[in-house]
């Protein structure tokens, strides 16, 4: 005779009450298990709030090539070159909402609220406009698209050689309003790989951490905070990394470490990207070196995760919607310090 459990008694089941979990709950929504371009991006020292329809910025292209060495009673010579272009970004727009029925509200109230019903449409509202700014932020949007807003892709640009070789990406010839083909300190580095492995991978990134890394002589007033890097990568790319780690850690040095699970490269930790396991970028194994330092999320005044309402909706008197807005524009003062290893071109 199987075992009597509690649920298989009528009378218990029918006077009481399960014990309900109120106030909280698990969440499945989040589809993927990171969000590193939305956290970053979305941080009190990269959000910058800035009128107008488009934001634009001063780029110097070159210095003036116009200092020498003299003897005494030299003749002058006075070169004033044009140095000053500007680059500028379109804003975009990312918009959600969600509704209730005023009785839903009202039967979710007292002893019978288990959770806030209300709450619960809200959260899954702002989920939603995490993940879709998330893919937008680790996809390149096409030359012909004048609705998603521009991501990383778009200035941090695949090229085979190695060196400052990413110029404008696919389908592309200007990179925000300046040409990198006139303007060739306007490119990103980049290079290809072929194995994950200490003489290929590790050793182009160490190169590129070098020649990304631009320091002034001169002092003046740059858009960007200078370095505040972060290196991503696909979770086969990243597997790959730690397995050479730890068969390599004892002649590595202290630059390198997978200590507590976390691959450390030049004292920076690699980080995975769930968006870059799909799509090309799933066989392009790219390796993305970000220096956030020099990225910006920019927004218009007012267009910060904007709510309107509740109000009624036109035909349904009972049901309130609300909507949530975000203005944005992602910004690249610098595209030298940013650079992109891959297989092969992950926006392809």
């Amino acid at each position: 005779m199987p075992s009597l459990q509690a649920a298989d008694i009528p009378d218990l089941v029918t006077s009481t009450q399960r014990e309900l979990g109120r106030m909280k709950w698990t969440s499945l929504a989040n589809r993927i298990q990171k969000y590193p371009g939305f956290k970053n991006l979305i941080h009190k020292n990269r959000v910058e709030f800035k009128p107008g329809y488009e934001v634009q910025w001063n780029v110097i292209t070159d210095h003036s090539n116009s200092a020498r060495h003299v003897g005494l009673y030299s003749t002058d010579t006075v070169n004033v070159p044009d140095v000053g272009i500007q680059a500028r970004m379109p804003y975009r727009h990312t918009t959600n909402s969600y509704a209730f029925e005023e009785h839903e509200v009202t039967f979710n109230t007292g002893a019978a609220k288990i959770y806030d019903l209300v709450k619960t449409k809200r959260y899954a509202c702002m989920q939603s406009m995490a993940e879709v700014i998330e893919t937008a932020i680790w996809s390149l949007t096409a030359s012909t698209d004048t609705t998603t807003p521009y991501g990383l892709p778009y200035f941090i640009v695949y090229n085979a050689s190695t060196g400052h070789n990413g110029g404008a990406p696919t389908g592309y010839t200007l990179v925000a309003n300046v040409n990198p083909t006139i303007h060739t300190r306007w490119k990103s580095w980049s290079a290809q790989y072929t194995n994950v492995s200490k003489t290929d991978l590790l050793s182009l990134i160490r190169q590129a951490a070098r020649e990304t890394h631009f320091m002034p002589p001169v002092d003046y007033p740059g858009y960007g905070s200078g370095s505040g890097y972060g290196y991503y990568l696909n979770g086969d790319t990243l597997q790959s990394v730690e397995s050479v780690l730890e068969a390599q850690n004892d002649n590595l040095g202290d630059s390198i470490d997978p200590k507590d699970g976390k691959a450390i490269l030049r004292r920076v930790k690699l980080e995975w990207v769930p968006k870059l396991d799909s799509g090309t970028p799933a066989t392009a194994d790219p390796f993305y070196g970000i220096n956030w330092g020099e990225m910006g999320f920019c927004i218009p005044p007012g267009w910060f995760m904007k709510e309107d309402g509740p109000s009624k909706a036109p035909t349904k008197h009972n049901v309130q919607v609300v909507f949530v807005d975000l203005s944005w524009a992602l910004i690249c003062y610098d595209r030298r310090s940013q650079f992109l290893i891959a297989k092969s071109d992950p926006s392809a």
